[in-house]
């Protein structure tokens, strides 16, 4: 007796047949990755993760009005500022930088005489170009925290490379910088900005400036900055820079006292006078005849 054999073909199924192949095949599939029951409550019962909303109206408006070679500037914002952004002050602050600090324009030709000679002007400008360039707040921020920590306590030899390996450090463009300083466009931009501290009330005294909110309060005890933001801040995302913050006056810290009325530079200083104008003088004494 001959067993006759069935070949079946999957072309020859029905389109009912094939609906039923898919659905059990892929509950089949489904059944073998799932994992199993206690993996499941595991996941549900995990604590959800709420990422907080600070909305922009609940942030506090900070004004820093600084030079780039003024030692307190560059305390105040390599050290007091980078450490409260990384625990959380960056998320609750409108932070406007404005790099003008004491100088003055000399007429007729809007000539920029800086407090600290013309490497200031030099790398004011190449800042206020960086906050053009890059409206972000971190990302200039960052790249002017790498150019006041080198210029900070060293003698520049080399102004344009220094910059350039804060782009590189960073990885930035250079161009905009260059093309900005270049163009003129950041001589122009630091002529608003002495416009914008010369506004000021009260006038600053001396730099670094800090100021608060639209109606400009003021905030002198530059160390304990972080307690007035705190105060002033609305919003229910508290960072951790508010809940641990800065000793009284009476239990500051050798850091604290860098930042001392010492390091700040005033607004009534004498410009600076280079080597070549000082000999220039004493040229004119030597040469002066007795009466």
């Amino acid at each position: 007796m001959r067993t006759s054999m069935c070949t079946y073909s999957p072309t020859k199924m029905s389109s009912g047949q094939l609906f039923s192949f898919f659905v059990f095949t892929t509950l089949v599939l489904f059944l073998s990755i799932s994992p199993p029951c206690s993996s499941q409550q595991e996941y549900f019962d995990r604590p959800a993760v709420f990422f907080p909303t600070i909305y922009q109206d609940e942030k506090v408006d900070l004004f820093l009005y600084y030079e780039s070679l003024c030692p307190g500037c560059a305390t105040f914002i390599s050290e007091y500022l980078v450490k409260d952004f990384e625990n959380g002050l960056i998320d609750i602050v409108n932070l406007r930088l404005v790099p003008w600090g004491n100088a003055k324009v000399e007429e007729p030709n809007n000539t920029i005489i800086c407090q600290h000679n013309e490497d200031e002007c030099y790398f004011n400008t190449i800042e206020a170009c960086a906050i053009n360039a890059w409206p972000d707040l971190k990302t200039h921020f960052d790249f002017i925290d790498c150019l006041e920590s080198q210029t900070s306590g060293e003698r520049i030899h080399d102004k344009e490379k220094m910059w350039r390996s804060c782009c590189q450090k960073l990885k930035l463009s250079e161009k905009p910088i260059q093309d900005c300083y270049s163009s003129g466009l950041g001589k122009t931009l630091e002529l608003q900005y002495g416009e914008e501290t010369n506004r000021l009330k009260p006038p600053h005294k001396y730099v670094p400036w800090l100021t608060m909110t639209a109606n400009q309060t003021v905030i002198e005890d530059l160390v304990h900055y972080t307690k007035y933001v705190c105060e002033a801040y609305k919003g229910s995302h508290v960072p951790k820079a508010c809940k641990k913050l800065r000793p009284t006056k009476t239990e500051n810290t050798a850091h604290e006292k860098a930042m001392s009325s010492n390091s700040v530079c005033y607004n009534n200083e004498a410009r600076h006078i280079d080597s070549d104008s000082i000999n220039a003088i004493l040229s004119h004494f030597k040469t002066r005849k007795a009466p």
